[in-house]
């Protein structure tokens, strides 16, 4: 036993830099595998609908537990309003955006973004790529709020200046059968097939 002992000991030594090696590579492999399950377990946050609001007697509905959550939500992160920012998004378009409240709207952050246009028609070759766009730039401004404790979840935003444009917004907002993943095939970008 003593020998077999010796000589695991003696063989350890022998080859303790290729064991180093192979415990630090190790090492490093799991980090990076822990490293991208945790960007791809990133939530994805689904605001209230804007313009799907309860309305009592043709009027915002204050009363309602989803505005009362919206207005919590905003008491948090007004202090740190307005937030301005410019992005480089993962297509390589540059995109700023400023997340402000209206006042005395007290229910509702109000994001006005240059650099995506919500009228681009779905012919438009570079229609995935609007839509990518708007992705990041929300991706953003939800980073910026759950920094701040806000989930973005609980919070009506204001994505457009006009309602047709809001809805547009509310629909890009998330992968979908109408709107799947944006990827990239060869240098254009387009919908991943379902």
């Amino acid at each position: 036993m003593t020998f077999s002992l010796n000589k695991i000991q003696n063989t350890f030594i022998r080859h303790k830099f290729f064991l180093l090696a192979g415990l630090v590579i190790l090492i490093l492999s799991i980090a990076i595998v822990a490293q991208q399950a945790i960007r791809r377990a990133k939530p994805r946050y689904t605001p209230p609908p804007s313009s799907q609001q309860p309305v009592s007697n043709g009027k915002l509905d204050t009363t309602a537990p989803e505005v009362q959550l919206s207005k919590n939500a905003l008491d948090l992160i007004k202090p740190k309003l307005p937030h301005n920012q410019t992005i480089t998004t993962s297509t390589g378009t540059k995109v700023s955006y400023l997340a402000f409240v209206k006042t005395p709207d007290l229910y509702e952050l109000h994001v006005a973004i240059i650099g995506i246009d919500f009228t681009t028609l779905k012919e438009d070759p570079k229609f995935p790529l609007t839509v990518q766009d708007f992705r990041d730039t929300a991706s953003s401004l939800y980073d910026f709020l759950t920094s701040n404790g806000v989930n973005p979840s609980a919070l009506y935003i204001i994505w457009a200046d006009n309602f047709q444009n809001q809805k547009t917004a509310e629909s890009w907002l998330n992968p979908s059968a109408e709107f799947p993943k944006v990827v990239k095939q060869n240098g254009k970008y387009i919908f991943e097939k379902q």
